[in-house]
């Protein structure tokens, strides 16, 4: 299971993301992340965020992922599991990711889906 393998958390936007849309459903993605710990967003992170955007490693529409992203790496999260092909696990994405960060200091983050990050357990 990733609980005993990593430590779990989630960023403040995605707390933002999982209040919206149904309410029953809402109140059960919130449930669902409560046990975690929620990361703040820094002013670091807004900055790395505008920096994603202005060299379209995330498009502008896409703003709350290139926060959600940059968040992560900002509190140097070792992987970021998304399910979210379009504007975040996709090569195009994750290779200007990797650039920007290497080229700001920062560690670069692997980022996948769940099944890649997990892959097969070996044990």
């Amino acid at each position: 299971m990733a609980q005993q393998r990593f430590e779990l958390v989630a960023s403040e936007v995605v707390l933002d993301e999982a209040g919206q849309g149904d309410r029953s459903a809402s109140t059960e993605r919130l449930d669902a992340l409560r046990p975690l710990r929620i990361l703040k967003v820094p002013a670091e992170a807004r900055a790395l965020t505008d920096l994603f955007i202005r060299v379209r490693a995330v498009p502008q529409e896409a703003l709350a992922d290139a926060l959600h992203i940059a968040t992560a790496v900002v509190h140097g999260v070792e992987y970021l599991a998304t399910w979210n092909l379009k504007h975040i696990a996709n090569a195009k994405s994750i290779a200007m990711v990797e650039r920007v960060c290497k080229n700001e200091g920062y560690e670069p983050i692997v980022i996948g889906t769940p099944l890649q990050l997990m892959g097969e357990q070996h044990d």
